[in-house]
């Protein structure tokens, strides 16, 4: 059976939106939506790029100067960041790199709770999402085509994916899990049906990746309720090593896969009972 696939660059890099024929919606009325959903994409692109000009980049703009109203959207986001860069003790960090190391450091970042203002004390300190914004924007797109009634999609920002399988879909979706080493190839398969899943590495772009020592993963590819969340756990486990990064996913209930430089493979205790479940999961 043949779906409807959309693709678009955003965020400097590939996007697509794949969507089975929908038996209560045309194909006209579904690509129609999908287009949406990409404006959706957009919209999340235009206000948290660090890159240029965007309400998000003001705080930056105005570093050192003068604090800067955000509007909900964006506190929101950064309250889940500075939170889960506190329950890490700093390793998922939105502070990155400039003139002074001691800058980055995400406790530096002054807000008002009253009049949702955020101010960066320093003018060469600098705050970015990263990662977490791209599969914010993942999310966004996956809940508008939900909330129009399209069933059986999947949303894949360059990587970063979420997929809907109806509870008579007939087989889960197949995501591939990117080969560190070579990203045009892939390591295996993982079978999903409501999940989203998101991979984080030093092989990447990444400044909020801290290490590349050995012992360390390269990659790490989490599975979670939502591409935010696991985006900001992947970015996580990278700054661990191996052994800790199997604890740490153990310990938090986590379907994950982390491969180190030399090519090892290790995966969570969750991950090798979805294996059993479906014995193709990984190849």
């Amino acid at each position: 059976m043949s779906f409807i696939s959309v693709k678009q660059i955003h965020m400097n890099c590939g996007w697509e939106i794949k969507v089975f024929p929908q038996t209560h919606l045309s194909k006209e009325k579904t690509e129609t939506l999908v287009l949406e959903a990409f404006k959706e994409v957009k919209r999340i692109e235009d206000l948290l790029s660090h890159f240029k000009d965007s309400p998000f980049n003001n705080i930056n703009k105005f570093a050192g100067i003068k604090p800067v109203r955000v509007c909900e959207e964006i506190w929101k986001l950064l309250d889940d960041a500075i939170e889960f860069s506190n329950d890490t003790h700093g390793s998922f960090n939105l502070a990155y790199p400039s003139k002074e190391e001691a800058l980055r450091d995400h406790k530096l970042i002054r807000r008002d709770f009253d009049t949702r203002e955020v101010y960066l004390p320093h003018r060469d300190m600098r705050i970015s999402l990263g990662g977490l914004g791209k599969g914010y924007a993942v999310d966004m797109a996956y809940k508008y085509l939900l909330s129009q009634g399209v069933i059986n999609f999947l949303v894949n920002g360059s990587g970063d994916l979420r997929c809907h399988s109806h509870e008579r879909a007939p087989r889960p979706w197949n995501l591939a899990i990117t080969n560190p080493f070579n990203p045009e190839l892939t390591i295996g398969l993982l079978k999903l049906k409501n999940n989203a899943m998101a991979t984080s590495g030093t092989y990447k772009k990444g400044q909020h990746i801290k290490t590349q020592e050995i012992n360390r993963p390269i990659s790490a590819t989490i599975v979670a309720d939502s591409t935010k969340v696991a985006d900001m756990w992947g970015t996580y486990l990278c700054s661990l090593t191996c052994t800790e990064a199997v604890k740490k996913m153990n310990s938090s209930g986590l379907i994950g896969i982390i491969i180190d430089s030399s090519g090892n493979c290790f995966s969570s205790t969750k991950s090798l009972d979805a294996q059993k479940q479906y014995k193709d999961s990984y190849v």
